[in-house]
C-alpha cells in the first residue's frame, strides 16, 4: 500500500467513525429541564440534556441548541453552537448550558454558557439539533406557552411554561403535552455531576413580588380583572391558572373561538356560501347559519383552483351549510318539507336548483376567478325534462345552446352571474344525479361538478 493510499483511507476511516459517533449520539440524547425566569429574574436561565446512552460525549460534531420566540421566526431565531467534547459520556449523565447570572449566583458552572434572553418564557421552543452529511436535523425539541410555530412532529405546546419553575421531563414519547410537567424546585447538573437544588419560595403562604397568587391568595384579580369574560380564576404553583376562566363574551374572538358577540371574524353569510342573511354568534361562540337564506352554493368537488368556476344553486334549509361553509354535495329533502319541497303534491319533492358562474367563494381562496367559454350538463340526459329547464336556464345568461351544451361567444366573463332557479321533481324514493362541467377561456381550467338530490317519504 502506497502512502497516498494509507492517508486516504485513515480520512474514510475517521469519516466513519465520527458519522457513526453522530448517528448514536443523535438517537441517545434528550432535553431534560428547562427553565426561564426564576424569582421573576430572567437572567436565571438554563437548558439541561440527558444522555439516554454511554458514549455520547462527542459534542463538537452536534450544532447544538436552537431558541425560538412565540412566532417562531427565522429573523429572532438563536443559535448556540457546541464546539468542544465533553468528559463523561456514561449514560443518565447531564448537560448544562445556562447564563453567566445562573453560575454567579449559584456557584455551578456550566458546560456551555449560553446569552441571556435566549428563552421566551411565556411561549418559545427550544430544540437540540445534529448535524451530518445531509444537513442538520431535530433530533428533540420542546414548545411551551403560547408557542405559534411549525410542531416539527412534536405535537402542540405543552400549555405549562418555565416561569419560576423548571419543566421537567417525566417520559419519551416525542409529544410536548404528553413529556413534560413543571417542577417548582429545579436541580440543574453538569457534566460533573455538580448540581444543586434551588428552593422555591412558593406556598410558604406569604405572595412574594414575584408571584401572581398564593394558595388562597389570588391578590384580588379574578378571570375578569384578567381580560376574560367570566370563570373562577385558580392558582397554580403560585402563577394564576385560568383553565376555568372563559373569554366567550367578551367580544374579541380568543383562542379556538368562532366568534364572540359582534365579533365575527370578518365572515358574513355569503363567505359561507348563502347568498345573504345574518351570521349569528350564540352564548357559546360558536357561528350558527340559521339565519342566513336557505338558499346557498354547492361547488360540486372540482379542483380546489377551479371548482368556483362554476358551482349549483339550491334551496334546502335542512341542510344548509355550516359554520365551516361546508355544503354538501347530497342533499336530501322530506316530502312536505316546506323548506326544500316547494310543491304541495303528496308523493313528490321539488327542489328549487340553478347554476352560478364566476362565483367568488371565500371557500375556495386558491381559485381564481375565469371567463366561461362553455357549460355542459351531463347528467341527466338530454330527453329529460327536467335536463332541458337547466340548460335553457344557462343559456338565458347569454349562450347559445346545442343539444346539452352552452356556449359563449365571448367567453362570459361576468362574475356571480347565477341562472333563474329551476323546480326539480323528484318521486319520493327517487335519487338524482346532476353532473356538468364548465370549460374556462382558452380550455382551461375545466370544472367538473355533482349534486345528488334524493326525495324521502
Amino acid at each position: 500500500m502506497t502512502a497516498q493510499s494509507a492517508r486516504i483511507l485513515l480520512v474514510l476511516c475517521l469519516i466513519i467513525t465520527t458519522s457513526a459517533q453522530l448517528a448514536h449520539a443523535q438517537a441517545s440524547v434528550a432535553l431534560d429541564e428547562v427553565l426561564a425566569r426564576w424569582r421573576g429574574d430572567p437572567r436565571f436561565q438554563f437548558v439541561e440534556l440527558q444522555m439516554l446512552a454511554d458514549g455520547q460525549q462527542f459534542f463538537s460534531i452536534s450544532s447544538g441548541l436552537v431558541f425560538d420566540g412565540v412566532e417562531a421566526r427565522v429573523v429572532n431565531r438563536r443559535f448556540l453552537l457546541f464546539t468542544r467534547d465533553l468528559i463523561n459520556g456514561r449514560s443518565g449523565t447531564r448537560v448544562l448550558i445556562a447564563t453567566d447570572f445562573f453560575e454567579e449566583v449559584t456557584g455551578i458552572e456550566p458546560d456551555f454558557v449560553m446569552p441571556l434572553g435566549y428563552i421566551n418564557p411565556d411561549g418559545g421552543r427550544v430544540c437540540y439539533q445534529g448535524t451530518s452529511v445531509g444537513g442538520t436535523t431535530s433530533i428533540d425539541c420542546v414548545a411551551w406557552g403560547a408557542f405559534e410555530g411549525a410542531r416539527l412532529g412534536f405535537g402542540p405546546p405543552t400549555p405549562l411554561t418555565p416561569i419560576n419553575r423548571a419543566l421537567r421531563r417525566t417520559r419519551h414519547t416525542g409529544r410536548n403535552q404528553l413529556d413534560w410537567l413543571t417542577d417548582l424546585q429545579p436541580t440543574p447538573e453538569n457534566n460533573f455531576g455538580d448540581g444543586t437544588t434551588m428552593i422555591t419560595s412558593c406556598r410558604n403562604g406569604f405572595r412574594e413580588i414575584w408571584e401572581d397568587c398564593e394558595p388562597g391568595n389570588l391578590a384580588g384579580e379574578s378571570c375578569e380583572s384578567l381580560d376574560f369574560a367570566t370563570g373562577e380564576l385558580g392558582c397554580f404553583q403560585c402563577l394564576f391558572d385560568v383553565r376555568d376562566c372563559s373569554a366567550c363574551g367578551n367580544d374579541t374572538i380568543n383562542g379556538d373561538e368562532e366568534c364572540d358577540g359582534s365579533d365575527l371574524g370578518d365572515l358574513t353569510c355569503w363567505d359561507l356560501g348563502f347568498i345573504g342573511g345574518d351570521l349569528v354568534c350564540s352564548d357559546d361562540c360558536e357561528l350558527q347559519t340559521a339565519e342566513c337564506a336557505p338558499t346557498f352554493d354547492v361547488p360540486g368537488g372540482g379542483g380546489k383552483r377551479s371548482d368556483c368556476l362554476v358551482e349549483w344553486r339550491l334551496t334546502n334549509a335542512g341542510a344548509r351549510p355550516d359554520a365551516t361553509g361546508k355544503a354538501k354535495r347530497k342533499q336530501r329533502c322530506h316530502d312536505g318539507d316546506p323548506g326544500c319541497d316547494q310543491d304541495s303534491t303528496i308523493g313528490t319533492c321539488t327542489f328549487e336548483v340553478g347554476v352560478c358562474l364566476g362565483r367568488e367563494d371565500a371557500r375556495l381562496p386558491n381559485c381564481g376567478l375565469r371567463a366561461v367559454k362553455l357549460w355542459k350538463l351531463k347528467r341527466p340526459k338530454v330527453d329529460d325534462d327536467r335536463a332541458g329547464l337547466l340548460i335553457d336556464a344557462v343559456a338565458a345568461l347569454g349562450g347559445i345552446r346545442t343539444e346539452n351544451v352552452v356556449t359563449f361567444v365571448p367567453p362570459l366573463a361576468a362574475v356571480n352571474t347565477c341562472s333563474e332557479l329551476q323546480p326539480i321533481t323528484l318521486a319520493t324514493g327517487e335519487k338524482l344525479k346532476l353532473k356538468a362541467r364548465g370549460v374556462g377561456q382558452g380550455g382551461r381550467p375545466k370544472d367538473s361538478d355533482v349534486l345528488k338530490l334524493v326525495c324521502r317519504p
